[in-house]
């Protein structure tokens, strides 16, 4: 078992040529099993390819068993004769500064910490198996992720190598077992808490004991496959980017409408990803359902446009599908082309251009059901302090949408229910202040709602101005 587990890794550290004789290697060790393996392992390969090694090991701070593992990992290290660099990191302490979560801040820490190490030749070995693969794949699939996410864990990316993704978690262990290798047990890695704890002590031995024993190696050549045809797609998308490209900038990209639609719609959704990428470099939040509406631009008329997160704007232009980083805050209302009228609680207001309302007060008791039409609304007319108003948005406008008095601004309102920009600037809007009382045709703000405790009642009723 031992020189077959040496082997296999040396194969595949071969195929997917991780290293070249004489290479400096920073090998990262948290004195886990996997860890344990690939350090064992690089030390045997490293006479055969003069590979200089250094281990880093980081101390996240977060358990009181964290000193000892790092005294273990040093004392193997002084053993083996390779050097040993030690970072004690306080990742609480990023994460509540940062923001992001504790594993989160973890992995930048623990990653920025071997990047130091390795400087700009070293290469950086990490200790992924092949069970780690196969749990980021399922992890991945129930998220939603495309071909690229479904691929998993590369084996090379950039100079970071993991020679151990072509072994399973109980064959690094049957390994160190055999040499008689200590290793550590972090009691975290059995908690509930983490969604990938549970596909790893749950969801995957039940696949492997119910539907195939093999599972974990048939979802790794899988990954192996969708890496091939992801990166396929992408030199075909990299292809495909010259051709069709008009324009392209740090804050412009635009693509001929006409030749984007001779592509494949693969390759279309690609080359959004590519714009977006380029204008946003590592962006996260961008989703299938943007790109495919940045992609309806394209059988759109002139002058439609969509709104990404990042600040990117999707335009369509007469021959042209253009993306482009809003810097000036082109959201902001024009106060010469404001439009204010004030409502008449009993009656009828005129708005030139856009409409009428229709006014009038009754008691709550003699309403009977309440109306729930697209533009006719009921309100607790004694909620309304200020004159109501009909009139175009403004900067700091804000709705409230839900019962315990969350708002939310009008602006991120308007995108989120997909209301192009020209619209939003046109929109004639029911306001109290800065407040929006009601956006005909869509929303009614959750603050002005009728309850049991309404004694009187408004009812408004808008009629749009036809257009002939």
């Amino acid at each position: 078992m031992s020189a077959d587990f040496i082997g296999k890794i040396e194969k595949y550290t071969e195929k997917n040529r991780m290293l070249q004789k004489g290479d400096a290697v920073v090998v990262g060790v948290s004195g886990g099993a996997d860890s344990m393996a690939l350090l064992t392992a690089l030390h045997v390969l490293s006479s055969k390819y003069d590979l200089k090694l250094k281990v880093a090991h980081v101390n996240h701070g977060l358990r009181p068993e964290a000193v000892s593992e790092a005294d273990y990992v040093r004392s193997v290290c002084e053993r083996l004769g390779i050097p040993f660099f030690l970072n004690n990191a306080d990742v609480k302490g990023y994460a509540e500064s940062s923001g992001k979560g504790t594993e989160e801040a973890g992995r930048e820490l623990r990653y920025k910490f071997f990047e130091e190490l390795a400087g700009d030749s070293a290469k950086i070995a990490v200790a992924h198996n092949m069970n780690d693969l196969s749990e980021t794949m399922l992890f991945h699939l129930c998220r939603g992720s495309g071909p690229r996410g479904l691929s998993s864990i590369p084996p090379v990316r950039g100079n970071l190598i993991r020679p151990l993704l072509c072994v399973k978690r109980s064959e690094i262990e049957e390994f160190l077992s055999e040499r008689g290798i200590k290793y550590c047990t972090d009691a975290s890695n059995f908690s509930g808490e983490y969604t990938r704890n549970r596909i790893r002590n749950n969801v995957l031995p039940v696949l492997e004991k119910e539907v195939s024993g093999d599972a974990t190696v048939h979802m790794a050549e899988s990954a192996a496959l969708l890496r091939k045809i992801t990166d396929f797609a992408d030199s075909c998308a990299a292809e495909a980017f010259k051709r069709v490209a008009v324009n392209v900038g740090p804050e412009t990209v635009s693509f001929s409408a006409e030749l984007m639609l001779k592509e494949h719609e693969y390759i279309r959704s690609l080359l959004v990803k590519e714009a977006v990428d380029r204008l946003a470099p590592g962006n996260r939040d961008i989703t299938s359902g943007h790109i495919e509406s940045a992609l309806e631009l394209l059988y759109m008329p002139v002058g439609k446009r969509v709104d990404l997160p990042y600040s990117i704007e999707v335009r369509r232009g007469y021959s042209e599908l253009s993306f482009s980083v809003n810097n000036g805050d082109k959201e902001k209302a024009d106060p010469e082309r404001e439009v204010v009228y004030f409502i008449d609680r009993e009656g009828e207001t005129v708005i030139p251009g856009a409409g009428r309302f229709v006014c009038r007060v009754v008691p709550a008791a003699s309403l009977g059901d309440i109306i729930r039409k697209e533009y006719t609304k009921c309100l607790d007319c004694d909620k309304i302090n200020n004159p109501l108003v009909a009139r175009t948005r403004r900067t700091g406008d804000r709705i409230c949408i839900n019962s315990e008095g969350g708002s939310k601004k009008l602006k991120d309102f308007l995108i989120d229910i997909k209301v192009d920009r020209d619209d939003r600037d046109s929109m004639i809007l029911l306001a109290e202040g800065s407040d929006i009382v009601w956006i005909p045709g869509y929303r009614l703000s959750e603050a002005y709602k009728v309850t049991d405790k309404t004694v009187n009642v408004l009812i408004i009723d808008f009629y749009k101005e036809e257009i002939c």
